[in-house]
């Protein structure tokens, strides 16, 4: 099978950047923004656009468990 060399490695790098953003900001599709499926060299979703707010407490980060 063929693919990316470093494939595994970019899925694991782009879930960690992932967990990074959403733990200091929430992302909300802005109203009637909906992703459709766009032919390329691979199938991927069309641009979505975000409306982006901080999340509360300190830094951004909710307080954790015991706080």
């Amino acid at each position: 099978m063929h693919g990316c060399p470093d494939g595994d490695f970019a899925l694991a790098e782009l879930t960690l950047l992932t967990a990074a953003v959403s733990r200091r900001w929430h992302l909300d599709p802005v109203p009637g923004s909906r992703p459709r499926p766009v032919a390329a060299a691979t199938l991927g979703p069309s641009p979505v656009t975000m409306t982006v707010t901080r999340r509360p407490g300190p830094g951004g980060v909710f307080p954790g468990p015991g706080s």
